[in-house]
């Protein structure tokens, strides 16, 4: 029989831990709905790709750094589009390929090629790579990867919302040599 605690006494350390991190699980997942709900609100502006990448980078650092990552970024275009919204776009694809590394050192590519109406912009690395069966699953509000490490399941489903915002699409590949790609349309 555990023994009685009296009003007057807090609770354990290991019950107020647990307790904190319940809260904060609760808040993340309520942070993330109301990302996935503003996702849809544009304020449209022109957008130096490159420079979004390299913010974004630059607020990966500490993560990249303990994954022994190499991130090439190739030429990117100026796009008309929510420079928030598309770096949360970005931040979100490179954090997941920080996430989801195999054991080699992680590499990254950002890439855009431009076709006749729309550029495709890739963010391509060699890690575990995503399931057929669950490469359009994964864009779903609470969806997760199975055997995810953590995560809410919002990320990827804000990726969609944003980039249909912008009248794009987002999907998912396996990339050449294992890892997955990543791409999504903008307008040209």
């Amino acid at each position: 029989m555990p023994p009685i605690r009296r009003p007057e006494q807090p609770p354990p350390p290991a019950v107020l831990q647990q307790l904190r991190a319940s809260s904060e699980r609760a808040r993340d997942l309520i942070d993330g709905v109301l990302l996935h709900a503003r996702a849809g609100e544009l304020t449209v502006e022109r957008v130096p790709l490159a420079e979004l990448v390299a913010d974004v980078v630059a607020d990966l650092r500490p993560r990249l750094d303990d994954a022994r990552a190499a991130v090439a970024v190739g030429p990117l275009p100026e796009v008309d589009g929510d420079p928030q919204q598309l770096r949360r776009v970005l931040q979100n694809l490179l954090a997941n390929a920080v996430k989801f590394r195999a054991e080699a050192p992680l590499r990254i590519e950002v890439s855009a090629m431009r076709d006749s109406h729309e550029w495709v912009v890739t963010v391509r690395d060699n890690g575990i790579g995503v399931e057929a069966d669950q490469a359009t699953r994964i864009f779903d509000m609470f969806s997760r990867v199975s055997g995810a490490p953590d995560g809410s399941g919002i990320g990827l489903a804000v990726c969609r919302r944003v980039v249909e915002a912008h009248g794009g699409v987002i999907w998912v590949e396996p990339a050449e040599g294992g890892g997955s790609a990543f791409s999504f349309t903008l307008p040209a």
